[in-house]
């Protein structure tokens, strides 16, 4: 389609009349820079339901952080940890969880170490969390997380490891990917601060990929949304992509169309013109 402005969008948003599904990030993208849902978004996300337009939370967030899918109401199926773990949000079972490879993840923590050497490692589970003591989360950490030297705590069942230094920037990326190596998936989801190693060969594209086939669509049917390169890999496997406008310069320069800010509620905006076109 080529890069679209939202204007255009607005004037022809008929041309999106073939898309089913929409994949959003939720930090960033369809939640807005506090983190909240405005009701705008809300009242979006209620009309594409009701017109029959599918919408996947795809996020790099492990699942108990989700309380934001609750308060949206959506249903269906969610993808979390970057890929790592698809969940069904109405039993809340695990219809998919692949894990790291234990000497993958030992060779990323030497890895990270000898780039950062003071990196503080944390590792997510399916349902638990772990940490070295110097490890700072942005989120409240569950009571009773197991606390330790990285070492102890990245035997089997990690969806991801995730390493945390004031030096680690998202620009730096490509460096951290090069020096890691492809046992391991390695992105980010924050401009600084962090980096996430996930399973080789696991994505938010690999799992949306797996999501739109057991809703029973293809991917010229979807649409995706993000604004971090650890978006990039499902943005490039739909067939139209999106980027909010406050997103990632990679990502802008390379999305079919451009919304408003998340902040200025992009994600509702294209959600209420994918309702309208389905209509006409």
């Amino acid at each position: 389609m080529g890069a679209l402005g939202w204007p255009a969008l607005c004037r022809f948003g008929a041309v999106l009349g073939h898309i089913d599904v929409v994949a959003t990030d939720l930090d960033g993208t369809l939640l807005r820079g506090d983190g909240t849902i405005s009701e705008r978004t809300h009242a979006a996300l209620a009309a594409s339901a009701e017109s029959g337009l599918v919408v996947v939370i795809v996020t790099a967030r492990p699942f108990r952080f989700l309380a934001e899918i609750d308060r949206l109401e959506v249903h269906g199926v969610a993808v979390c940890v970057n890929g790592a773990l698809i969940v069904d949000l109405a039993t809340r079972a695990h219809i998919t969880a692949h894990t790291l490879d234990a000497d993958a993840t030992t060779a990323a923590v030497t890895a990270l170490r000898g780039m950062f050497p003071d990196v503080a490692f944390g590792v997510e589970r399916v349902d638990v969390c772990g940490h070295e003591p110097h490890y700072l989360s942005q989120w409240p950490l569950p009571e009773g997380s197991p606390i330790g030297p990285i070492e102890s705590l990245i035997g089997g069942g990690v969806l991801k490891l995730l390493g945390r230094h004031p030096q680690i920037h998202v620009d730096g990326l490509a460096a951290m990917v090069d020096a890691i190596g492809s046992g391991a998936t390695v992105t980010c989801s924050m401009t600084e601060g962090m980096v996430e190693i996930g399973p080789a060969g696991v994505t938010k594209a690999s799992a949306l990929h797996e999501v739109v086939a057991l809703l029973g669509h293809t991917a010229n049917e979807v649409l995706a949304v993000g604004d971090m390169p650890n978006d990039l890999a499902m943005l490039r496997w739909a067939a139209t992509s999106a980027a909010v406008a406050n997103a990632h310069p990679d990502l802008l320069a390379e999305v079919d169309l451009v919304l408003p800010a998340n902040d200025d509620d992009g994600v509702a905006s294209l959600l209420e013109a994918l309702t309208a076109a389905r209509t006409l």
